[in-house]
């Protein structure tokens, strides 16, 4: 401290001879939020630095809790002034977002399964005869496929995996050689995959490729 002008040429004032503060950088993967000691910024203000400025010393803490995507708690202990402090976050999907995501999928393949058609349309499954198809095909899921969520390459979508479901097709045909009709079964593998944008505005929303 050192002593500063007198207010009113009577009282004594005092100021910091240098500055007791230092600043926080940010670095957040996946997201442009932050919550510092239970406090959030954006990260991404146009024309602001992703910095803080704050008192030496102290410890300060960064995390990320929303409903769709989290980072764990990280922390600074800041102890000396005009230096940088790095902070880096990495977020992670949430439960909430994989549930979602898992019901939209599984919503989706039941909406192609009641398609009754050998090719259904807009879904990652199909199949061919060459028979005369005499009906209609019935599609069962015999298993739904498991659901992954992963950081797209633009940092802030996330590319959806859904591997290893299961159908199967149910048809009777009558044979182009001689007439005899069967009842053809077969059990498909399929894949699929998507994106999640909008969990930076907390609006999620799911597309297919």
């Amino acid at each position: 401290m050192e002593a500063g002008r007198p207010t009113l040429w009577i009282y004594n004032t005092w100021r910091f001879a240098e500055t007791p503060t230092a600043n926080i950088q940010f670095k957040v993967t996946g997201d442009n939020r932050v919550e510092v000691n239970g406090f959030r910024r954006d990260t991404t203000t146009p024309g602001v630095a992703p910095t803080n400025s704050v008192f030496v010393p102290g410890v300060y803490e960064a995390s990320l809790t929303t409903p769709w995507v989290s980072a764990p708690e990280v922390s600074a202990v800041v102890s000396e002034v005009d230096r940088d402090y790095p902070l880096r976050l990495r977020v992670e999907v949430t439960e909430e977002l994989v549930d979602r995501v898992t019901t939209s999928v599984e919503t989706y393949l039941e909406d192609c399964a009641a398609q009754e058609v050998l090719q259904p349309v807009g879904c990652p499954f199909g199949m061919g005869v060459s028979d005369r198809v005499v009906g209609v095909p019935d599609w069962t899921i015999l298993k739904y496929p498991l659901i992954t969520l992963t950081l797209g390459s633009d940092k802030s979508s996330w590319d959806v995996a859904a591997t290893d479901g299961v159908v199967e097709a149910r048809v009777m045909v009558r044979s182009l050689f001689d007439g005899s009709l069967s009842e053809v079964t077969e059990s498909v593998s399929f894949s699929l995959e998507g994106r999640v944008e909008g969990t930076l505005v907390d609006e999620p929303v799911l597309s297919f490729y």
